[in-house]
C-alpha cells in the first residue's frame, strides 16, 4: 500500500490514492503527531522526541496518555490502525507501507544538482512547509532550511520572479529583472523595477540603494523613449463606479492602497455586508490615475475550473480553447503593469492559485480580492474590513459634533428613500440602532430602506423583522444580500458540516469566551472543535479578540448570534443550552472556590466579565425547572453580590432557590443559607442571622470546617 502525504503550501494524507478528508483532522493533536512523524527520518521516532516536540511542557507521565490519545484518533482519521504504531520506545507512522513525503521527494530532486532535477525540486516546492503550523516550534528549523534551499534553486534557474515572490528583498534578482527590461528597450518598467526595490530594501533593512543599482537608475533614465509597441487589452471590465459617497473608509482607503504598494496581492477580508466590495472599488478608483484596473465579479461562476476563463473575458481577451486559458493570460500579462480587482472570491477558493501565478507575471501587477475567507496564497497580505464606527469622533472643544460613520450612513440612505427625514429628532434610535447591527454597514442600509414606513423608535422595536425582509433592499442587490439572513447563509454554504455545527452551537454564548468554554460547550463526542473554529474565523463568521488578560476569546457579531439562535431552534437547543448552564455552573463554582487562592487579586473582575453567560445560563436553568442547577450558580455568586452591592439580585435569585430546596444535597443547602446570610444582611439582620445559624448548624454537621469558619466570622459580624 502507498501513502501519499503532502506537508509544503498544506497539509494533505492520500492512503491509496483516496484522499483523507479535512474534516478527518478534528484532533489537532493527531493531525500534528503524524505531520511531526512524516518530517522525520524513516517517519520513526523515540517516544521522548515525540513528547518533547509536541508537549514540551508537560512531564512524561503527563505527556504519555496525550500521545496515546493522539495515536488513536491519527489512526481513526487515516483509516488504518497501523497508520501510527506505538511499540516500545517507539512511534511509527506505516512502518509497513510505501509512505511518499513531498519533502523527501523536493529534497532528493534538489540534491542532485542537475538543471532538469533542480526545475523539477522547484514544482514540487508548493509553498513553505506547513503554512497552518507557523508557530509550532517542531516546524522552524525545517520550515526555514526547506525555504532557503527553494530560494538557492531558483537563483541557480534564473528564475528572477519567483525568487522575488519568496525573497522580496534580494538585490540580485531586482537587478537582473531590471536589466531584462533595459535589454528590451524598456526603460520605464525598468525605472519601476528599481523604484520598488528601493522602496522594499527601505522598508524592510533600512538601506538604500547600492552603487550598482544607482548606476543602473542613471542608465536606465539616458536611455531614448520605449517607443516599443505596448500590449492594450481593449474591452476590459471597467470599475463600476459607486452612486453614492462612500461613508467611512478614508482610513482604510490610504492602508490598502499602502499595502497594494508593497505586497502584490491583498485580500480585503470580512463578513458579508461589511463593506469589501466598496472598498475595493474605491481602491481601484484610486490607483486608476496611474495604472490600468480590471474589475472581475467571481459571482458570475461558481465553478472554480471557469476562474481563469472568466478572467481572461473580463480583460477583454478571447481565448478558443480552455485548456490555453492560462497560456493566453501569460502573454497578455507578460510584464504588463495592472490593478486586477477579484470580487468575491469565497466560493471559488479553490482557483486561489491563479492569483499567485498571475501575479508573478510582472512586477507590476497587483491583485486585490476580496473575500471572506483567506485565499492562502504565497505573497497574500490581507486587510481586515471592520465594522462602521459607532461612536462620533472627537473634535475640538466648540465645535459641532459629527454623528458617527455607521449613524452618517443611515441618515444617507434614509434621505434617500425619505427625503423629509432629519436626523437630529431621532439620533437616539439611530445610535441604538447601529449599535444593535455592529455597525455592519448592509445590515444599516437594509434598516433605514424602512424609514419611510416605519420612523425609526418603531423601526428599532421591529429591527429583527426588518433585517429579514428584502422590502427596503434595493432592487438590484444580489440575492445574497437581500436580507442578512441570505448574506450570512451564504458564507455557512461554504463551509462543512462541522463548521455548521460549530457556527449553529456558537449562538448559545452571550458574549465573547475563551477557547476551554467553547471545546467544553460545543463539542461533541470524538470531536476537536479548533479546526471547524479556525475555519470559521478564517471566513469572517467569528472574530478573534482579546480578553482583559491579553488571552484570545472568539465571540460573533451580534447579528451573526441572533443568525446562529435561528438555526439553533431548529437543532438540539435543548441540549446545547445544557451543556452552557452546566459549563457556568461549575465555572461559577471553581472562581468561587479559587477566590481564596490564584484568583484572590481579581475574582471579582472574572465574574463581571461573565455575568452576561451566567444571567443566561440561571435563567435557562430556571426555565428547564433545573433546581440544582440554579441553585449551584445563585450558591456561587454570593460572594460577588455582596462586595458589589448587588443584593437585591442576590436576594431574588437566592430565595427562589431555597423555595425549591427539599431535593438539594445538605452542602448546596448550607451554601445557600449561607448565601441568603449575606444577601439579607443590609436588609434584615434578625432573618440574616436566622440563615446564618442553619448554615453553621449545617458544615458542622458536614465537617466542612473552611465554610463553618467562614459562616462563623459573618455571623459574629453581624451581632456587633
Amino acid at each position: 500500500m502507498r501513502v501519499d502525504i503532502y506537508l509544503l503550501g498544506g497539509f494533505e494524507v492520500l492512503v491509496g490514492g483516496v484522499p483523507i478528508p479535512d474534516d478527518a483532522w478534528r484532533r489537532r493533536d493527531s493531525a500534528a503527531l503524524v505531520k511531526l512523524l512524516a518530517l522525520s527520518s524513516g517517519h520513526r521516532m523515540t517516544r521522548e522526541q515525540v513528547l518533547d516536540a509536541l508537549w514540551p511542557d508537560l512531564l512524561v507521565e503527563q505527556g504519555a496518555p496525550r500521545l496515546h490519545k493522539a495515536a488513536h484518533f491519527a489512526r481513526t482519521a487515516l483509516g488504518h490502525r497501523d497508520g501510527v504504531v506505538l511499540s516500545r520506545d517507539a512511534v511509527s507512522l506505516f512502518p509497513a507501507a510505501d509512505v511518499v513525503v513531498d519533502v523527501d521527494r523536493f529534497e532528493e530532486a534538489a540534491a542532485d544538482g542537475a538543471p532538469d532535477l533542480a526545475a523539477e525540486a522547484v514544482e514540487r516546492y508548493r509553498g513553505d512547509l506547513l503554512p497552518d503550523d507557523l508557530y509550532e516550534p517542531w516546524t522552524e528549523e525545517s520550515r526555514e532550511r526547506l525555504r532557503l534551499r527553494y530560494v538557492e534553486l531558483l537563483r541557480a534557474l534564473g528564475r528572477w520572479d519567483q525568487l522575488l515572490a519568496a525573497d522580496p528583498v534580494d538585490e540580485q534578482a531586482h537587478l537582473h529583472l531590471v536589466r531584462e527590461h533595459m535589454r528590451r528597450g524598456d526603460s520605464s518598467t525598468a525605472l519601476r523595477q528599481l523604484d520598488r526595490m528601493e522602496t522594499v530594501l527601505q522598508r524592510e533593512l533600512g538601506t538604500g540603494m547600492s552603487p550598482a543599482a544607482a548606476a543602473l537608475r542613471e542608465e536606465a533614465r539616458a536611455m531614448p523613449p520605449d517607443l516599443r509597441w505596448e500590449r492594450r487589452v481593449a474591452r476590459q471590465a471597467p470599475i463600476p463606479r459607486p452612486t453614492t459617497p462612500t461613508i467611512g473608509r478614508t482610513r482604510d482607503l490610504e492602508a490598502v492602497v499602502g499595502m497594494l504598494r508593497e505586497a502584490p496581492i491583498v485580500t480585503l477580508l470580512g463578513p458579508g455586508g461589511v463593506g469589501k466590495t466598496r472598498l475595493a472599488v474605491e481602491v481601484a478608483l484610486a490607483e486608476a490615475a496611474t495604472v490600468d484596473a480590471c474589475f472581475v465579479d467571481l459571482t458570475k461562476t461558481a465553478d472554480p475550473g471557469l476562474v481563469a476563463g472568466l478572467i481572461a473575458r473580463e480583460l477583454g481577451l478571447h481565448v478558443e480553447s480552455t485548456s490555453r486559458v492560462e497560456q493566453v493570460l501569460e502573454e497578455a500579462l507578460w510584464g504588463r503593469s495592472l490593478l486586477l480587482v477579484l470580487d468575491n472570491f469565497e466560493h471559488v477558493v479553490e482557483a486561489a492559485g491563479i492569483v499567485g501565478r498571475l501575479a508573478r507575471l510582472s512586477p507590476d501587477i497587483r491583485v486585490l480580492s476580496t473575500s471572506r475567507a483567506r485565499l492562502h496564497v504565497s505573497g497574500e497580505r490581507v486587510f481586515d474590513v471592520a465594522p462602521l464606527a459607532l461612536e462620533a469622533p472627537l473634535v475640538p472643544s466648540g465645535a459641532d459634533a459629527r454623528p458617527g460613520d455607521a449613524v452618517a450612513l443611515f441618515e444617507q440612505v434614509a434621505s434617500a428613500v425619505d427625503p423629509q427625514f432629519r436626523l437630529a429628532p431621532h439620533v437616539d434610535d439611530v445610535v441604538r440602532i447601529c449599535r444593535t447591527v455592529d455597525g455592519l454597514p448592509l445590515a444599516i442600509e437594509l434598516a433605514a430602506g424602512h424609514v419611510r414606513t416605519l420612523p425609526p423608535p418603531l423601526l428599532r422595536a421591529r429591527l429583527g423583522a426588518r433585517l429579514g425582509s428584502p422590502t427596503g433592499t434595493a432592487r438590484d442587490a444580489p440575492p445574497r444580500q437581500q436580507t442578512i439572513p441570505a448574506t450570512i447563509d451564504w458564507s455557512l454554504q461554504l463551509l462543512g458540516a462541522a463548521e455548521q455545527e460549530l457556527f449553529v452551537r456558537l449562538g448559545v454564548f452571550a458574549g465573547a469566551v475563551p477557547l476551554p468554554a467553547i471545546e467544553e460547550v460545543c463539542g461533541t463526542a470524538g470531536s476537536d472543535v479548533v479546526d471547524a473554529l479556525s475555519r470559521l474565523v478564517d471566513h469572517s463568521l467569528v472574530r478573534r479578540v482579546t480578553g482583559p488578560r491579553g488571552e484570545p476569546r472568539f465571540v460573533l457579531l451580534e447579528l451573526l448570534r441572533e443568525r446562529a439562535r435561528e438555526l439553533l431552534g431548529e437543532h438540539d437547543e435543548a441540549g446545547v443550552r445544557d451543556q452552557h448552564a452546566a459549563y457556568v455552573a461549575s465555572f461559577v463554582e471553581d472562581v468561587d472556590e479559587r477566590r481564596w487562592t490564584d484568583l484572590a487579586d481579581r475574582w471579582l473582575d472574572v465574574f463581571a466579565e461573565s455575568l452576561a453567560e451566567i444571567s443566561a445560563a440561571h435563567d435557562w436553568a430556571q426555565q428547564r425547572g433545573d433546581v440544582e442547577l440554579a441553585a449551584r450558580i445563585a450558591a456561587g455568586l454570593v460572594g460577588y453580590w455582596h462586595r458589589e452591592g448587588h443584593h437585591i439580585e442576590g436576594r431574588r435569585w437566592v430565595s427562589a432557590a431555597l423555595d425549591q430546596a427539599d431535593g438539594l444535597d445538605d452542602h448546596l443547602r448550607a451554601r445557600l443559607h449561607l448565601a441568603a446570610g449575606f444577601v439579607e444582611w443590609p436588609r434584615d439582620l434578625l432573618v440574616a442571622r436566622e440563615h446564618l445559624s442553619q448554615a453553621i448548624a449545617a458544615f458542622r454537621a458536614l465537617g466542612d470546617d473552611r465554610l463553618l469558619s467562614y459562616a462563623l466570622a459573618l455571623a459574629s459580624v453581624t451581632h456587633l
